[in-house]
């Protein structure tokens, strides 16, 4: 079960990554949102309404007014989301869209007592900026989280290679066991930006920052050792909860 929710995240994001992957202007270009964006914002809103209802009434009574208090805040998210998007016009509204349609897809196919912490994971990703599409020397970029994701990127594929070496080729088993541990970074990162306070955004960015450079710095035999050792660490890091 475990393998076949992360494969389905993977699959959010290797999907909505394609559809981000359009070339963009050499010159950023103010779009006009139109009536198609906002009946696409309000779709999105009546999907919102209906999976977080889901995650509420499938929340045991002890997690009962935690579940409320999450969708209440994810509700406010998805709220300065959607906004962005629409100032930016129909194709973001377009591409946010169908990020939320295929995340809460999946939340309402988790089962119940995995639904709040699936719905957290996938929907405090929408309050980070893509690495894809906002990255780029064109954009108006978040210079520390573009540096910090370039760099777990590129420690990412390290470790992956370290633990394919000697095979023939990678296997599912292999990108399952690197994303599993990888998973805590991203999660971390995206929760900072849905909790919208810089301090904690900055911190975690740091954190992080500083365990891909020790990921990247570890010697190709000991990369994953470092990278679990590292990660581990940068999760019990002052003044934050690990994710």
């Amino acid at each position: 079960m475990a393998k076949m929710i992360l494969l389905l995240i993977i699959l959010v994001a290797t999907i909505t990554a394609a559809v981000e992957a359009a070339p963009s202007p050499a010159v950023p270009v103010p779009q006009q949102s139109s009536a198609e964006a906002d009946k696409k914002i309000n779709e999105v809103n009546l999907t919102l309404k209906k999976v977080f209802d889901d995650v509420i009434a499938t929340a045991p009574p002890a997690k009962k007014q935690e579940a409320i208090d999450a969708t209440t805040k994810q509700l406010q998210v998805a709220e300065r989301a959607l906004a962005k998007a629409k100032a930016g016009g129909d194709e973001k509204v377009a591409k946010l869209a169908m990020s939320y349609e295929l995340s809460a897809r999946i939340v309402t196919e988790t089962p119940p007592a995995m639904k709040l912490e699936r719905m957290e994971e996938l929907f405090n990703a929408m309050a980070a900026p893509n690495h894809k599409t906002e990255c780029h020397p064109n954009a108006e970029a978040d210079k520390p989280f573009c540096e910090t994701v370039s760099k777990l990127q590129k420690a990412f594929k390290e470790v992956r290679s370290a633990v394919a070496q000697g095979k023939k080729e990678e296997t599912i088993d292999d990108v399952f066991l690197v994303n599993q541990e990888f998973a805590p970074t991203i999660r971390a990162i995206n929760k900072a930006y849905a909790d919208g306070d810089e301090k904690e955004i900055a911190a975690v960015l740091a954190t992080y920052d500083k365990c891909a450079d020790a990921i990247l710095a570890a010697p190709l035999a000991e990369k994953f050792k470092v990278m679990k050792e590292s990660i581990a660490a940068a999760s019990r890091a002052p003044g934050k909860q690990a994710p």
